[in-house]
């Protein structure tokens, strides 16, 4: 995965009219909104968590922490690259559906690099923060990193509601129906089956992002098991890449309202028949694994799903 920064998360003056209008809670408070669950999940003292659940059917924000807390968005970010290349559009090549799938099922960072920069770079997240009505997104300060695009929780929910209820139905399905297609293993190696797909059961579509654990994992897994570390001589390759290529490096560049020292691990989607929204981004310090922090994001978000469930009920 890829990863970059973002100076500014100032919301401008016309987008007041479209904010007001969407149901996502922004407050930044900790604390979930009343109605909603009965007690925070437990976060770790060395995780930094912010979360949204969000019910389309009771129209309501469940739970939230941190809601508006900035969050370099690593894959995430993939989202808003597939919406802007598909706007306008109710077709697409063969070639750029391949990349599409790819990109949307497996995190494939080469197709995602492809569109970014066939799409004007950070005028992908200018126009989609436009098009949505997004308030702590802002793109990367070096164009060639578009995994270091500052999110919110409340953003990325905002974009899910946006697919589910404001896109047409060709770009819903498309975008939809891949993430409903994720596969347990990334194309570097990564499995990327943490949070929602552990935790939650039945049809969900998901996004997930991770940075800063390198180019490739010590031991990629290949759906349902686990193989051999990569040749050497691969791994040189891909860390040698053009910057394009690679999102896991901060540079000078970074603003110092996004933290580029700790690892990032998100996971997020529609869950429950797409009732729900899930958006679950953390950070935590470099000496923990991936597969440890991973097993972390899975516990936060099974407390949120089980008990934005049992909420529902009563």
């Amino acid at each position: 995965m890829r990863v970059r920064i973002v100076r500014g998360f100032g919301v401008p003056l016309l987008l007041a009219g479209v904010l007001a209008g969407l149901l996502v809670a922004p407050t930044a408070s900790a604390a979930p909104v009343a109605g909603g669950l009965r007690a925070a999940p437990t976060v770790p003292a060395d995780t930094t968590a912010g979360y949204v659940v969000y019910d389309r059917q009771t129209r309501r924000t469940v739970a939230s922490a941190l809601p508006r807390m900035p969050f370099r968005s690593a894959s995430l970010v993939k989202l808003l690259i597939a919406l802007d290349y598909l706007q306008g559009r109710t077709s697409v090549t063969a070639a750029d559906r391949k990349l599409l799938d790819s990109m949307l099922r497996s995190s494939d960072d080469a197709a995602a690099s492809t569109l970014w920069v066939r799409r004007g770079y950070e005028q992908v997240v200018v126009r989609m923060t436009r098009l949505i009505g997004l308030v702590d997104t802002a793109p990367p300060t070096d164009r060639r990193y578009w995994g270091y695009t500052a999110v919110s929780a409340n953003d990325v929910v905002r974009t899910y509601l946006y697919l589910a209820e404001r896109a047409t139905p060709f770009v819903r399905d498309l975008i939809l129906g891949n993430l409903e297609r994720s596969t347990q293993c990334a194309t570097d190696g990564f499995d990327q089956s943490f949070g929602i797909p552990r935790a939650v059961t039945g049809t969900r579509a998901v996004k997930q992002g991770w940075s800063g654990y390198g180019s490739a994992p010590a031991r990629p897994c290949v759906e349902g098991r686990v193989t051999a570390p990569p040749d050497p001589a691969s791994r040189m390759a891909a860390e040698d890449a053009p910057p394009i290529l690679a999102d896991n490096r901060p540079t000078a560049l970074a603003a110092p309202t996004l933290d580029l020292s700790r690892r990032a691990l998100h996971t997020s989607g529609l869950v429950d028949g797409r009732r729900r929204v899930i958006v679950v981004l953390t950070l935590s310090p470099k000496t923990k694994s991936y597969d440890a922090q991973s097993a972390t994001v899975t516990s936060i978000t099974r407390g949120l799903h089980d008990d934005a469930v049992a909420a529902a009920r009563r």
